[in-house]
């Protein structure tokens, strides 16, 4: 038996030997008033005062972004000039990649030749034996 399951087996007779919790019964009134406080919670109109707020901050970041690009332009596009720069130059920094070996090819398997082969199937008593194209004669128009 491992020590985990020691360790469980003396709490689950802890558990079994511990006292009943003594439980008060719940009065009617303490019932009534957590009624009353979650109905009042639900019907209370709220205001929405944090997606108000969000969209006035996000008003304000919006107007400071355009005044920036319309009133200093000079920073904003010598920066998306060096940045574009350094993106485009990107791929000459990059080492390329090895030279792999190709893939070896699968290996075919060895197959007898064409003309054991139809010898091979023509001796099939299953098969008929005059096929079409094993004839011997030729057809001449």
């Amino acid at each position: 038996m491992s020590d985990l399951d020691q360790r469980w087996n003396r709490l689950v007779d802890a558990a079994r030997h511990a006292p009943a919790p003594a439980s008060a019964p719940v009065s009617a009134g303490w019932v009534e008033r957590v009624a009353r406080r979650g109905i009042a919670a639900r019907s209370a109109d709220h205001p929405r005062a944090p997606e108000t707020l969000a969209w006035g901050g996000l008003t304000v970041f919006a107007a400071a972004a355009l005044a920036g690009v319309l009133f200093w332009p000079g920073p904003i596009a010598t920066a998306t000039d060096a940045l574009g720069a350094r993106i485009a130059s990107l791929p000459r920094e990059v080492p390329h990649a090895p030279r792999l070996l190709p893939a070896p090819l699968p290996p075919r398997p060895a197959l007898p030749p064409a003309r054991s082969a139809l010898a091979a199937v023509t001796r099939w008593p299953e098969l008929m034996s005059d096929f079409p194209f094993t004839s011997r004669r030729t057809d001449t128009p």
